[in-house]
């Protein structure tokens, strides 16, 4: 896979270490968008190349899962992604 491709339009070490805060502050889920489509591409190509690719799938969506529900717990709404 060619990593170049996977350039996070995001600063994704800083919103790792800081993503309570930044999900808490996201109030427009633009952030929190970015980063489950972060996760997203990779996701997906991955699919198609890896054997490996069901357990990568897996940890993807999870991870995505995990943002989506902290994003919406902490503002009490819907995100649509």
């Amino acid at each position: 896979m060619d990593t170049d491709t996977l350039n996070a339009s995001i600063n994704l070490v800083e919103d790792f270490q800081s993503l309570h805060a930044t999900i808490a502050e996201d109030h427009g889920g633009d952030q929190t968008r970015s980063l489950i489509e972060y996760f997203r591409t990779p996701e997906a190509r991955s699919l198609a190349q890896s054997s490996n690719a069901p357990l990568l799938h897996e940890a993807i969506d999870a991870y995505s899962r995990i943002v989506l529900a902290a994003w919406q717990e902490a503002h009490g709404a819907d995100l649509r992604v």
